[in-house]
C-alpha cells in the first residue's frame, strides 16, 4: 500500500514539476493582466497534468518492481521534451511538431542546427543529473509517504479545470475576446472548443459585438520589428486596391482581360509580384502586410492591423473597403480592416458579378466625393465573379461550351479541362 501511495504522489509531483518548467512559455508570451496570468496558468497546468496523466495510463498496470524503475526516466524524457519545446517557442513561435520531428529524425537534420558535440554534451549531462534527481525522489517518497493520496478527487478537480478553461475559450472566441484566445498559440498541443458554428445554426447570426481594439504589445507577435521612421510625405498620394480573387497570370492577356491589359501599358506593372498563397486570406494578407503569410493566425489571435493603414489613418485619410462577399471570412474584420469595421461595406444583393458592379459603382463614388471634398483617401475592394463558381450573365458568355451549373462532386475531367475553364474566362472577363 506504501507504494501504490508513493507512486500516486511521484505522479502528482510530477505534474508540479512538469508546470514549472513549461512556466517558462511566459516568457515569450507574457500574460498582460493579472486575470490573463490567472487562466494561462490555470489552462498549463491542467492541459500538461492531463498530458502527464494519459502518458502515465499505459504504465499503471505494470508489476510494481518494473514501474519503480521505468517512471523517473518516462516522467524524466516528459519534462525534458517540455523543456525543449519551451525553447523551440521561444526561438520560432511553435511548438515541437511533424516539421521538428522529420529534422530529427533525418539524416543530415541534426546538421542544420548547428549543435555542436559540446553542446550536446552538456545537454546529456544535465538530461542524466535530472533522471538521477527523479529516482532519488521517487525512492525517498517509497521510504518516506505513508499517507493516502486521493487520486480520484485530484483527477476530478483537473477535468473541472480543464472544463472551465476551454469553456472560456469558447466563449471568448465567440465574442472575439483575444487575450484569452492567445492561449491555444501558447499551450502546447492544446485543443480548443468553439461553438461559432454551433450558434450560427441554431440562431442564424452570431453575437460577435463590435470588435474593440486592444493592441497588446507584450504579446507573442512583434511587428513591427523595431518603430517605424515616419516622415511627412509633400505630397500624399491616394490609394485604391482593386482585388480580383482568383486571377490567374495566364488569363491575363489582350484577349480575356482587354481593359485591364490596356490599362497596364499606360501603368506600372509588377509582373515578379509572388503571392503569399493560393488563398485569399493568404494573398490579401500578404498584399497588405508585406510579410509572409504563414503569420496570419498570429495576426488573427491579436487583432494586429497592417502599419500601412494605421500610418494613413494617422495621416487622416478616408478609408473604405468594398466587397463582393463578408469581410468576416476569410477574418478581414479581426485582421487588416480591424480599424476599419465601420467603413466595410460587404453586403450586396444578387448574384457575384451583379454584386461586382455595384462595388464597382461605389468606388466610383467614393472617389469622387474625396477628391471633390479635396481630401485624400485609401479603398479596398474584392471582386468575386471569378472566384468559385464563377458569375456572368448569361448575354456575356462568350466562352463556349460552358457548364450552366458547378457541381463539383460530378465534375469529369473534360468538364474540368475545357467546360469550367470556359465558365471561369467568361466571369473574368466580365470583371474586366
Amino acid at each position: 500500500m506504501s507504494f501504490k501511495n508513493a507512486e500516486k504522489y511521484y505522479v502528482w509531483l510530477n505534474t508540479i514539476i512538469v508546470f514549472l518548467a513549461s512556466c517558462l512559455l511566459f516568457k515569450t508570451t507574457p500574460p498582460t493582466t493579472i486575470t490573463e496570468g490567472a487562466y494561462y496558468s490555470l489552462s498549463l497546468f491542467a492541459h500538461i497534468s492531463i498530458l502527464l496523466y494519459i502518458i502515465y495510463l499505459p504504465f499503471y498496470l505494470l508489476p510494481l518492481n518494473i514501474k519503480k524503475w521505468l517512471l523517473p526516466i518516462l516522467f524524466s524524457c516528459f519534462t525534458l521534451l517540455i523543456i525543449v519545446d519551451t525553447q523551440i517557442y521561444g526561438f520560432f513561435r511553435f511548438h515541437i511538431n511533424l516539421m521538428v520531428w522529420n529534422v530529427i529524425t533525418t539524416k543530415g537534420g541534426w546538421g542544420t542546427l548547428g549543435i555542436s558535440n559540446t553542446e550536446i554534451l552538456i545537454y546529456s549531462l544535465i538530461a542524466t543529473v535530472f533522471i538521477v534527481l527523479q529516482y532519488l525522489l521517487f525512492f525517498v517518497l517509497l521510504k518516506k509517504i505513508q499517507k493516502p493520496f486521493y487520486l480520484k478527487n485530484y483527477l476530478l478537480a483537473l477535468g473541472i479545470t480543464q472544463i472551465i478553461g476551454v469553456s472560456i475559450y469558447a466563449y471568448s472566441d465567440l465574442y472575439d475576446i483575444n487575450s484569452f484566445t492567445k492561449v491555444f498559440q501558447i499551450v502546447p498541443y492544446y485543443q480548443p472548443l468553439t461553438v461559432k458554428r454551433t450558434y450560427f445554426k441554431i440562431y442564424g447570426v452570431l453575437p460577435t459585438p463590435q470588435i474593440k481594439i486592444s493592441i497588446a504589445q507584450s504579446g507573442g507577435l512583434i511587428y513591427p520589428l523595431r518603430p517605424l521612421d515616419w516622415k511627412i510625405p509633400e505630397k500624399k498620394y491616394n490609394f485604391i486596391f482593386i482585388v480580383i480573387d482568383c486571377f490567374r497570370l495566364k488569363s491575363f492577356n489582350e484577349e480575356i482581360t482587354p481593359n485591364i491589359w490596356k490599362f497596364s501599358k499606360a501603368s506600372q506593372t509588377f509582373v515578379n509580384h509572388y503571392s503569399g498563397g493560393n488563398s485569399t486570406r493568404n494573398g490579401v494578407f500578404s498584399i497588405l502586410y508585406g510579410v509572409y503569410s504563414t503569420y496570419w493566425d498570429h495576426f488573427l489571435r491579436e487583432n494586429r492591423s497592417p502599419v500601412f493603414i494605421d500610418r494613413l489613418q494617422e495621416l487622416n485619410y478616408e478609408t473604405h473597403v468594398f466587397a463582393s462577399t463578408l469581410q468576416s471570412f476569410p477574418e478581414f474584420k479581426k485582421t487588416a480592416f480591424i480599424k476599419m469595421n465601420a467603413f466595410i461595406k460587404d453586403e450586396y444583393p444578387g448574384q457575384a458579378f451583379e454584386k461586382d458592379k455595384q462595388v464597382l459603382d461605389d468606388i466610383y463614388r467614393f472617389a469622387a466625393k474625396n477628391r471633390t471634398d479635396n481630401k485624400n483617401f485609401f479603398s479596398y475592394s474584392l471582386l468575386d465573379g471569378a472566384h468559385s463558381t464563377y458569375s456572368f450573365p448569361s448575354a456575356e458568355a462568350h466562352y463556349q461550351p460552358i457548364l450552366n451549373r458547378v457541381t463539383y462532386s460530378t465534375l469529369s475531367d473534360e468538364h474540368k479541362r475545357i467546360h469550367m475553364k470556359n465558365r471561369y474566362h467568361n466571369g473574368l472577363k466580365y470583371v474586366d
